[in-house]
């Protein structure tokens, strides 16, 4: 009985003893199986979490580079918008819409379509995001909002992005705001947090980046009291909680509490079921990693883990792609052999962040890659422990060179834009200013907050018709490209011509958009055009001038050789010998007035030497000065320096005295009258070379000669270098002075300007090209008396008869025997019969049958010595340029002077 007793007794001591290791076993097993599920879901949470921050940060990120775009071009459009915003949306971002605020009013949005109703709010009025939008503001930092219910529709997070721009004074100022609506369910999807096999239930809260403080927005709101495992993910503005329970809840038991409990009936269950139980747990543990080995492999940004030290641990395909190496490589490098030398600061402010909070970034920087080149990468990174406890880091990394090189392409376009020659104007479809550039204020007088928002009819001057403008508008509206040149007027009232094309924008839909306009002001080109016609009516004057000047002169000829005769013929009566003196006169003026026109249309002949022009206008304005009445104020202003041009002294006083009668006729009914003259050094600068063009020297002399008479008017100075035109009564100007004056001026090789206006007065400008020689004098004339000659036989050749006869009179009564002919070819015949007594040949040029010059070829044929004066009453320079003999023959001009071709003729005749 005992025994049996102490048998029961043992065995009710071993059920005991079995009883209470079950249950400390069953214990210790419960919490194993716990702290093992918390540690599995927590690890698995992690990933989840690590997803979801690295793509919300990807995605604010990518709108920043908006904020670089915009501060660059705060005016920028609609249009510039959308293409600075397109590339986000093409790069797998959970973006859904992008807005921009200027003054906190939304004005630009990208995608428009959908997106029509959030145009026009204004976040000051809109209770339920201003907080966000005026946190953001203040702070001068992204401020993420959300999920809110969206004005277009639907609910998203919001991050809010203030843009700041400099001013012109070197501070600052809120531009205003972007706001990047990240779609919930994408982000949620990209993340892996809708995947159907995911193991958990996932909440979140903090919405607004409240943290644990904040409203559920994802997930059971009570799965927070179900004693979830929990990650912070902060965010600008704050943080997010995200909790998370295995799907179903956590177990009560473990599933192999049962092989405890069964301990009494099999110790052999007991032993083998355990190692079955630990086998299901392996598996599963298995299968879970298998899932997240799949998200790290096909995740498109790089993932590596590394020690402390930047050594490569692991890494997956995207960051091997990026670094451009291979695995083995990888795995003998460290951080430090991708990373340049010029981020060794940054790095160590990274690494600083990095032990003070246990992740670093989001910053961009540079890897160097296997061949050398810099990629642009963006970084996140993670301070974790490995299965020993030691420290390592996971980082995230992104390439964003396709970024980069869009901003870049919207900086080129902008700045391309914006400092083009053109006036560049871009309009809504429905014709309201949006952007002006830099050439278009240039051009235009308009700064941009002038004319932005309003439409371009600011410009129009009243030249097209309305006609004109509606055709316009249907061709640029049905689709097509118009161009046309037009007249519009400036800020400051005056018009300029332009040529002008717009253009219409286009969506991907092909819808118009947009209109852009550009306009190239044609104000040089146009001045350019006026001195090309006014050139050709020169032109054509002096053809028409060189034509008649050849009859005019040898009338004049005759004239003045009748006259010689004449006058000898009457010496003894003084008053005939005045009459025919004053006929004489006129004809030489006449003569002059043919020059002056030939000099005017710059055909005439002209005498160019180097001379001092301030010492010959103090000499000249002595003569000039004579004309002026004494109640004319008379200044005159003349530099100290000697002025040295190339030009011809007569030209010069002519041109000095037709100014300063001009300036005394425009003073005839002014109290106070008074002339101004001044002569000064000018050095052309950067304006007057580009206004006159076809000048090309940089030192000038210029010659101003101002009064303060009637003045000029805006219709007469169209027509003031016209010959023959003049604005005074008939008999008192012959229209010749200013055009003579400016054919003169524009020989010199110089220009000729006038400022004017009626009733203030007018004012000459002359700009003559200075020369840096020597002075050369000039010698003088000798006295006027006729040189007799002795009987020695002359040929004179013309086809004019009346020249003809009274040449041969004049030479004969200078004391010479005359032979004559009226062509080259009977000149030729002549001389050939009188050759050996023939001892001067007096020849015009331009003859028929045979010119002169060829004529005296044939006579230099058969008598070598042969002694020539040619004659012509033609424009030697134009006219004759080829008809003209080489420079070593005398040329005389008729009409001459009869003492001067006597003394012509005996200096040939005397020559050996």
């Amino acid at each position: 009985m005992p025994n049996r007793t102490t048998n029961y007794f043992a065995i009710v001591l071993l059920l005991v003893g079995l009883l209470a290791a079950a249950v400390i076993g069953e214990k210790i097993l419960l919490e194993k199986f716990v702290s093992e599920t918390r540690s599995d879901t927590q690890n698995q949470l992690r990933f989840y979490h690590v997803q979801l921050e690295a793509n919300l940060q990807s995605d604010t990120q990518l709108v920043k580079g908006l904020v670089a775009v915009i501060a660059s071009n705060p005016d920028i459009t609609q249009d510039e918008f959308s293409t600075a915003a397109k590339p986000l949306f093409e790069m797998g971002s959970s973006l859904r819409n992008i807005a921009v605020a200027p003054d906190m009013v939304v004005r630009y949005v990208y995608p428009i379509i959908g997106n029509e109703g959030v145009i026009g709010l204004d976040y000051t009025k809109k209770e339920d995001q201003f907080d966000m939008v005026e946190l953001a503001r203040t702070s001068g930092k992204i401020a993420l909002a959300g999920p809110v219910e969206l004005v277009q529709g639907g609910s998203g997070f919001i991050s809010r992005i203030p843009v700041v721009t400099g001013t012109k004074d070197g501070n600052s100022r809120f531009w205003g705001m972007i706001s990047a609506v990240i779609d919930v369910e994408k982000l949620y999807k990209k993340s892996g947090l809708m995947d159907a096999e995911i193991p958990l239930e996932i909440a979140i809260r903090g919405k607004d980046g409240a943290g644990a403080k904040g409203a559920v927005f994802f997930g059971r709101a009570d799965l927070f009291d179900a004693n979830p495992v929990a990650a912070n993910i902060p965010i600008p503005n704050g943080s997010w909680q995200m909790a998370a329970i295995p799907k179903g809840g956590w177990p009560v038991e473990p599933n192999n509490l049962w092989i405890i409990r069964a301990a009494f009936a099999s110790i052999a269950m007991l032993i083998i079921f355990p190692f079955f139980a630990l086998a299901r747990a392996t598996g599963r543990l298995s299968e879970n990693e298998l899932k997240l080995r799949g998200l790290y492999e096909l995740s498109p940004l790089g993932i590596a883990l590394t020690d402390m030290r930047g050594r490569y641990l692991e890494f997956n395909d995207a960051f091997q792609n990026i670094c451009g190496y291979q695995k083995d490589e990888l795995n003998s490098l460290d951080y430090w052999a991708l990373t340049p030398e010029k981020y060794t600061e940054d790095e160590a402010r990274q690494l600083e962040s990095l032990e003070k909070t246990g992740q670093y970034g989001p910053y961009e920087k540079e890897y160097r890659r296997k061949d050398g080149s810099l990629i642009p990468i963006r970084l996140n990174g993670l301070l974790i422990k490995d299965s020993k406890g030691k420290d390592c880091i996971w980082s995230i990394v992104e390439d964003i060179s396709e970024r980069k090189a869009s901003e870049a392409t919207l900086r080129k376009l902008s700045q391309a834009i914006e400092q083009a020659g053109e006036s560049v104007i871009i309009t809504s479809r429905q014709g309201i200013i949006e952007y002006v550039n830099a050439a278009f204020t240039t051009i235009t007088g308009y700064l941009p907050e002038d004319v932005l928002g309003k439409n371009p009819r600011v410009l129009k001057s009243g030249n097209q018709s309305e006609e004109f403008y509606e055709r316009l508008w249907r061709t640029i509206s049905s689709g097509n490209i118009w161009h046309s040149s037009v007249i519009d007027r400036k800020k400051d009232g005056s018009e300029y011509p332009a040529i002008m094309s717009i253009s219409p924008i286009f969506d991907e839909s092909g819808e118009i958009t947009h209109y852009v306009g550009i306009q190239q002001d044609m104000t040089a080109h146009q001045t350019l055009e006026d001195k090309f016609r006014q050139a050709q009516k020169m032109e054509a004057l002096g053809t028409l001038v060189g034509g008649i000047a050849h009859d005019f002169n040898n009338m004049l000829a005759g004239i003045t050789g009748n006259l010689y005769l004449a006058k000898r013929k009457v010496e003894g009566l003084p008053d005939a010998q005045e009459k025919l003196d004053n006929i004489s006169k006129l004809s030489f003026r006449a003569a002059e007035m043919i020059q002056q026109l030939l000099v005017f249309a710059r055909k005439g002949t002209i005498e160019m030497k180097l001379f001092g022009l301030t010492s010959f206008m103090k000499e000249a304005f002595k003569l000039s000065a004579t004309t002026i009445p004494e109640n004319i104020v008379l200044n005159t202003e003349l530099c100290r320096e000697e002025l040295i041009i190339k030009g011809d002294a007569t030209q010069i006083q002519q041109v000095l005295m037709n100014l300063l009668n001009n300036a005394r006729d425009a003073l005839a009914n002014t109290p106070s009258p008074e002339i101004h003259v001044k002569l000064e050094s000018f050095r052309a600068d950067k304006h007057f070379t580009s206004s006159h063009p076809e000048i090309h020297s940089a030192q000038f002399a210029h010659l101003k000669v101002s009064d303060n008479g009637c003045g000029i008017s805006e219709h007469d100075q169209e027509h003031i270098f016209e010959p023959f035109f003049t604005s005074k009564e008939v008999g008192e100007g012959s229209g010749l002075g200013l055009p003579m004056a400016y054919g003169a001026v524009q020989s010199h090789g110089g220009h000729l300007e006038i400022e004017s206006r009626v009733g203030i007065g007018t004012s000459v400008h002359i700009y003559l090209p200075l020369i840096k020689e020597s002075i050369h004098t000039v010698t003088a004339e000798g006295e006027a008396v006729s040189v007799q000659g002795s009987g020695e036989l002359i040929l004179i050749v013309d086809d004019n008869t009346e020249i003809l006869h009274t040449n041969k009179e004049v030479l004969e009564s200078l004391g010479y025997q005359v032979l004559i002919a009226s062509d080259g070819l009977e000149a030729v015949e002549r001389f050939a019969a009188n050759k050996e007594t023939v001892q001067l040949i007096i020849m015009d040029i331009v003859m028929p049958k045979m010119g002169g010059v060829m004529a005296f070829e044939r006579i230099k044929e058969m008598s070598p010595d042969a002694k020539v004066i040619f004659a012509t009453g033609y424009d030697m320079d134009e006219t004759l340029e080829s008809e003209m003999p080489s420079v070593e023959y005398e040329v005389l001009s008729k009409p001459y002077d009869i003492i001067q071709l006597s003394k012509l003729v005996r200096t040939k005749l005397d020559l050996q």
